[in-house]
Protein backbone atom coordinates (compact mmCIF):
# COMPACT_ATOMS: atom_id res chain seq x y z
CA UNK A 1 0.00 0.00 0.00
CA UNK A 2 1.16 3.51 -1.10
CA UNK A 3 1.39 6.12 2.00
CA UNK A 4 1.39 10.04 1.56
CA UNK A 5 2.82 11.38 4.34
CA UNK A 6 3.38 15.29 5.69
CA UNK A 7 4.12 16.54 8.82
CA UNK A 8 0.57 15.98 10.71
CA UNK A 9 -0.80 12.42 8.90
CA UNK A 10 0.16 9.69 6.58
CA UNK A 11 -2.59 8.87 4.56
CA UNK A 12 -3.56 5.43 3.33
CA UNK A 13 -5.57 4.96 -0.08
CA UNK A 14 -7.74 2.33 -0.38
CA UNK A 15 -7.35 0.74 2.88
CA UNK A 16 -10.58 -0.59 3.09
CA UNK A 17 -12.12 -2.47 -0.47
CA UNK A 18 -15.26 -2.15 -0.88
CA UNK A 19 -16.68 -5.36 0.28
CA UNK A 20 -15.58 -4.08 3.73
CA UNK A 21 -17.58 -1.05 3.57
CA UNK A 22 -20.49 -2.67 2.77
CA UNK A 23 -20.14 -5.51 5.89
CA UNK A 24 -19.27 -2.14 8.86
CA UNK A 25 -22.09 -0.15 6.75
CA UNK A 26 -24.44 -3.41 7.41
CA UNK A 27 -23.22 -3.90 10.59
CA UNK A 28 -23.94 0.22 11.64
CA UNK A 29 -27.45 -0.92 11.33
CA UNK A 30 -27.90 -3.01 13.96
CA UNK A 31 -25.79 -1.39 16.89
CA UNK A 32 -26.90 0.66 19.48
CA UNK A 33 -25.37 4.39 19.30
CA UNK A 34 -24.63 6.97 21.86
CA UNK A 35 -23.43 10.58 21.50
CA UNK A 36 -20.46 11.49 20.89
CA UNK A 37 -18.14 13.25 23.39
CA UNK A 38 -17.78 16.55 21.28
CA UNK A 39 -21.77 16.69 21.61
CA UNK A 40 -22.33 17.76 17.87
CA UNK A 41 -24.22 15.71 16.45
CA UNK A 42 -22.79 12.33 15.74
CA UNK A 43 -22.68 9.05 17.52
CA UNK A 44 -20.15 6.35 18.24
CA UNK A 45 -20.44 2.66 19.24
CA UNK A 46 -17.59 0.99 20.76
CA UNK A 47 -15.91 -2.29 18.92
CA UNK A 48 -13.66 -3.84 21.17
CA UNK A 49 -16.73 -6.53 21.87
CA UNK A 50 -17.88 -6.63 18.17
CA UNK A 51 -16.67 -10.10 17.04
CA UNK A 52 -17.33 -9.08 13.34
CA UNK A 53 -14.86 -6.43 13.58
CA UNK A 54 -11.97 -7.86 15.31
CA UNK A 55 -10.16 -8.50 11.92
CA UNK A 56 -10.65 -4.78 10.85
CA UNK A 57 -8.75 -3.83 14.46
CA UNK A 58 -6.24 -6.28 14.52
CA UNK A 59 -5.47 -4.77 10.85
CA UNK A 60 -5.97 -1.15 12.28
CA UNK A 61 -3.58 -1.96 15.58
CA UNK A 62 -1.05 -3.47 12.95
CA UNK A 63 -0.70 -0.47 11.14
CA UNK A 64 -0.49 1.21 14.52
CA UNK A 65 2.69 -0.51 15.73
CA UNK A 66 0.72 -3.08 16.89
CA UNK A 67 -0.12 -1.88 20.47
CA UNK A 68 -1.35 -2.99 23.55
CA UNK A 69 -3.45 -0.50 24.84
CA UNK A 70 -6.39 0.86 21.99
CA UNK A 71 -10.02 1.58 22.15
CA UNK A 72 -12.17 0.97 18.69
CA UNK A 73 -15.19 2.54 17.22
CA UNK A 74 -17.53 2.86 14.37
CA UNK A 75 -18.61 6.88 14.02
CA UNK A 76 -21.60 8.16 12.42
CA UNK A 77 -22.18 11.31 11.54
CA UNK A 78 -25.44 12.06 10.25
CA UNK A 79 -26.64 15.19 8.57
CA UNK A 80 -26.01 18.66 10.39
CA UNK A 81 -23.44 16.63 12.75
CA UNK A 82 -19.59 18.72 12.51
CA UNK A 83 -16.72 18.41 15.04
CA UNK A 84 -15.07 21.40 15.95
CA UNK A 85 -11.75 21.94 16.19
CA UNK A 86 -9.99 20.02 19.19
CA UNK A 87 -6.97 17.78 20.50
CA UNK A 88 -7.94 14.59 22.32
CA UNK A 89 -5.40 14.27 25.31
CA UNK A 90 -3.16 11.38 25.93
CA UNK A 91 -2.42 9.53 28.71
CA UNK A 92 0.42 10.56 30.55
CA UNK A 93 3.93 10.20 29.35
CA UNK A 94 2.35 8.09 26.01
CA UNK A 95 1.46 9.28 22.55
CA UNK A 96 -1.94 9.09 21.40
CA UNK A 97 -2.20 7.76 17.51
CA UNK A 98 -5.43 6.83 15.41
CA UNK A 99 -6.35 5.21 12.38
CA UNK A 100 -9.45 6.52 11.25
CA UNK A 101 -11.02 4.70 7.52
CA UNK A 102 -14.12 5.69 5.70
CA UNK A 103 -16.39 3.10 5.71
CA UNK A 104 -19.22 5.70 3.70
CA UNK A 105 -18.97 9.58 1.64
CA UNK A 106 -21.47 12.21 2.13
CA UNK A 107 -21.40 16.06 1.38
CA UNK A 108 -19.70 18.52 3.61
CA UNK A 109 -17.85 16.91 6.58
CA UNK A 110 -14.06 17.91 5.39
CA UNK A 111 -12.03 16.87 7.58
CA UNK A 112 -8.88 19.42 8.86
CA UNK A 113 -5.84 19.07 10.33
CA UNK A 114 -4.63 21.86 11.62
CA UNK A 115 -4.85 24.21 9.00
CA UNK A 116 -4.94 21.93 6.07
CA UNK A 117 -8.01 19.98 4.15
CA UNK A 118 -6.90 16.54 3.78
CA UNK A 119 -8.68 14.94 0.86
CA UNK A 120 -10.32 11.44 1.71
CA UNK A 121 -12.90 8.96 -0.88
CA UNK A 122 -14.89 6.12 0.72
CA UNK A 123 -12.49 3.45 1.39
CA UNK A 124 -9.04 6.01 2.62
CA UNK A 125 -7.26 5.57 6.11
CA UNK A 126 -5.23 7.87 7.47
CA UNK A 127 -2.96 7.24 10.96
CA UNK A 128 -2.28 11.12 12.74
CA UNK A 129 -2.13 12.36 15.92
CA UNK A 130 -4.85 13.59 17.46
CA UNK A 131 -2.94 14.92 20.86
CA UNK A 132 -1.01 17.62 19.11
CA UNK A 133 -2.75 18.11 16.11
CA UNK A 134 -5.41 20.12 15.77
CA UNK A 135 -8.86 18.32 14.00
CA UNK A 136 -12.11 19.30 13.33
CA UNK A 137 -15.28 18.08 10.64
CA UNK A 138 -17.30 20.88 8.67
CA UNK A 139 -20.79 20.34 8.91
CA UNK A 140 -22.08 16.96 7.02
CA UNK A 141 -24.53 18.75 4.29
CA UNK A 142 -26.09 15.65 2.79
CA UNK A 143 -26.52 12.10 3.43
CA UNK A 144 -23.66 10.91 6.16
CA UNK A 145 -20.39 9.40 6.54
CA UNK A 146 -19.66 6.19 9.03
CA UNK A 147 -15.72 6.14 10.28
CA UNK A 148 -13.78 3.08 11.39
CA UNK A 149 -11.76 4.99 14.11
CA UNK A 150 -8.89 3.10 15.99
CA UNK A 151 -6.46 4.70 18.68
CA UNK A 152 -3.75 3.51 21.01
CA UNK A 153 -1.59 5.03 23.22
CA UNK A 154 2.43 4.29 22.34
CA UNK A 155 5.81 5.72 23.34
CA UNK A 156 7.14 8.81 21.78
CA UNK A 157 9.43 6.04 20.27
CA UNK A 158 6.71 3.87 18.14
CA UNK A 159 5.14 6.94 17.32
CA UNK A 160 8.86 8.05 15.76
CA UNK A 161 8.56 5.13 14.10
CA UNK A 162 5.02 5.41 12.41
CA UNK A 163 6.94 9.05 11.26
CA UNK A 164 4.13 10.93 13.52
CA UNK A 165 6.31 12.59 16.81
Amino acid sequence: MQSQNTNLYRKIPAWLVPSECDALESMSHDVQWEQGRQGTGYLKHGLIHEPAAQLWIQRALHVLGDPEEFDAWLLYYPTGSEIPAHTDPAREGMCHVRLNAIVTGCIGGDLYLGNKKLALSQTDAYIFRPDITLHSVTPIQAGSRIVLSVGASVSTTEAQALGLA
